[in-house]
């Protein structure tokens, strides 16, 4: 995180060293010196408006996107080489169970990662139904893989053509956590036909992941930047660059809803002992883990990936320290109560205690998204839609 104390502390060595007569950090369209001779300091130009959003833009594509996209690519294919390993040795024990397993962990976390963009490609043949289709209210995963189970021949292809729920993230968790222990990739009777699954899903995973990945490296980057082609609209009011920056924090705050309403309060139902089905990835237990990677994920779009941001923004445009100040509190009151939950959600909501906890989580996400949706908006004079979550 950008550390307004350290850069202050810097700028008082520098200044203790070189004296009244050392020159200011430049940002990018600097000018000569400010006083025309070669002992004169020089000062930064202030971005204009759209200046700054392109250079938001761009942060977010260059240092954010891209890297997520190319992360989760990346983990697709260790987790389909992962799979093909598994299911290759006849002898497998619990120990290369568990390295598959892991495997699965990072493939989805990696994709909890990159959640907040929901612009673009992804959104391109449902392929974020396709990668994890959640909340799952009509057991389209079960039967999408009792489906795959059933088809012969299995191939990648097949689970293509199959219903969203046998494609993507939830369904291998289904395979590879079964609720009960007889349909382990271990033990299960039709275990041959179980890791064909796995090996399949894998691989249409693969290559939906690199279809999103191979577009915003081909076209997808430079028009998210310039908010032409597949990212123009042509009824939106204001810039081209602004209109995208409006869809990209509406997805922000569609994400922060999302957590609040679907992650935490409906897992957390009304009462003891919570309903265990409702949390996002219950069977792994990994549910946790994914909130506090989304909020990761929330923080580094804000922070345009530590590089020029919507922070940058409100300070540079908007002159508006105070509020950045503000804003970067509360994530750090979201990490501090986030912190203090040593258990998975799954185990949370059994207890009174924890359920505290949990509702302290919701409580400073809440408080942080309503500092965004008041004052950053009424400061920066951007607008989101607020339209609520129909799902993840």
């Amino acid at each position: 995180m950008k550390n307004l104390a350290l850069i202050l502390a810097i700028s008082f060595v520098l200044t203790a060293c070189g004296g009244s007569g050392s020159s200011k950090k430049v940002d990018s369209g600097e000018t000569g010196n400010a006083g025309g001779g070669s002992g004169g300091t020089t000062e930064p130009v202030k971005k204009t408006p759209d200046e700054a959003m392109t250079a938001v833009l761009t942060s977010l594509a260059d240092n954010y996107i891209l890297p997520a996209y190319s992360d989760l690519v990346n983990k697709a294919d260790d987790f389909e080489m992962a799979s093909i390993d598994f299911c290759s040795n006849l002898t497998a024990t619990e120990t290369e169970l568990k390295k598959l397993q892991s495997s699965w962990s990072a493939l989805s976390l990696s994709w909890q990662h990159s959640k907040p963009i929901k612009l673009g490609p992804v959104t391109e043949s449902f392929f974020n139904y396709r990668i994890q289709i959640w909340p799952d209210t009509n057991a389209a995963i079960s039967r999408g893989v009792a489906t795959l189970l059933a088809a012969e021949p299995l191939n990648e292809e097949v689970v293509a053509q199959t219903q969203d729920g046998a494609q993507g993230i939830p369904a291998l968790e289904y395979l590879l956590y079964p609720e009960l222990a007889v349909n382990g990739l271990l033990v299960a009777d039709d275990k041959a036909k179980r890791c064909e699954a796995v090996m399949s899903i894998a691989a249409n995973v693969k290559t939906i992941t690199s279809t999103i990945n191979d577009k915003w490296l081909q076209t997808s980057r430079d028009e998210y930047i310039n908010g032409t082609g597949d990212f123009s609209c042509s009824d939106c009011a204001g810039t081209p660059e602004q209109a995208i920056l409006e869809k990209q924090l509406t997805n922000w705050f569609e994400l922060m809803e999302v957590i609040v309403d679907n992650k935490i309060n409906k897992a957390l139902d009304t009462a003891l002992p919570g309903r265990v089905d409702y949390a996002e990835q219950y069977r792994s237990e990994t549910s946790f883990d994914n909130i506090k990677e989304n909020i990761k994920a929330l923080e580094l779009v804000y922070l345009g990936a530590n590089d020029y941001g919507f922070d940058d923004y409100l300070v540079e445009i908007n002159e508006n320290e105070t509020l950045d100040t503000t804003i970067k509190n509360a994530f750090f009151d979201v990490y501090t109560a986030i912190d203090g939950l040593s258990v998975s959600l799954e185990q949370a909501i059994t207890k009174q205690e924890t359920r505290a906890q949990l509702i302290e989580i919701a409580t400073k996400i809440t408080a942080l998204r309503t500092i965004m949706a008041s004052d950053f908006v009424q400061v920066t004079g951007f607008n989101p839609g607020f339209n609520s979550n129909d799902g993840d």
